[in-house]
């Protein structure tokens, strides 16, 4: 009896440790950005809708292997870290790599949208665990992340108060357009392609 007892008690720590390394995981917290994003699927006859739920993360974390980057930033707390899933190739070889062959009935379900983005950017607090969708996504949180910082460097007593104006001045990611992201994402509206900060991977390919 006591033995199990000891034996409950270390899996339940394990499980703790386990959740609290998951939470702060800079792969996990991408693959739930890229498949958040994804839209509610149909069934080949579409008349049922499939929708979102852990079973299909559970399958598309499984199904999808990322490989991503770090991007090199400037003048932001250390434990805020970029990282980007690059589509290039032939200068990023082997970044999405499927555990098993895609095919049409599963395309829908495990397939990341390219178009005619280069790639997807994701910004991480590696202390609180939030996540911000920088490049690429449906949605930008752009102005969430630098209303963070704001907060942050109250909280932490940093010397330097990162305002608005200072992160534009000073603040940099490669592959950001901070100043693009601040002007689009003030606008009340913004026609689609007017910025290019705004490039979302989902955006139909256009010929002209």
């Amino acid at each position: 009896m006591i033995r199990r007892f000891y034996l409950l008690i270390l899996m339940m720590l394990f499980s703790i440790r386990l959740l609290s390394q998951i939470s702060t995981d800079a792969q996990f917290i991408f693959k739930m950005r890229l498949f958040l994003d994804k839209t509610n699927a149909y069934l080949r006859d579409d008349t049922q809708k499939v929708t979102k739920d852990s079973f299909l993360f559970f399958v598309f974390s499984n199904t999808v292997n990322i490989k991503m980057d770090t991007l090199l930033s400037k003048n932001i707390p250390t434990e805020y870290q970029f990282y980007a899933l690059n589509f290039n190739y032939a200068r990023y070889p082997n970044r999405i790599v499927h555990s098993r062959e895609v095919t049409e009935f599963n395309e829908q379900y495990v397939s990341l949208s390219v178009g005619i983005c280069d790639n997807y950017i994701v910004g991480i607090n590696h202390k609180s665990g939030k996540s911000y969708r920088l490049s690429g996504f449906d949605g930008n949180d752009f102005l969430e992340l630098l209303s963070d910082l704001n907060r942050s460097t109250i909280d932490d007593d940093y010397e330097d108060f990162i305002s608005r104006k200072y992160f534009l001045k000073n603040c940099t990611v490669d592959g950001l357009d901070f100043k693009c992201l601040n002007k689009a994402l003030r606008k009340k509206k913004v026609k689609q392609g007017q910025y290019s900060c705004l490039k979302r991977c989902s955006d139909p390919i256009t010929i002209h």
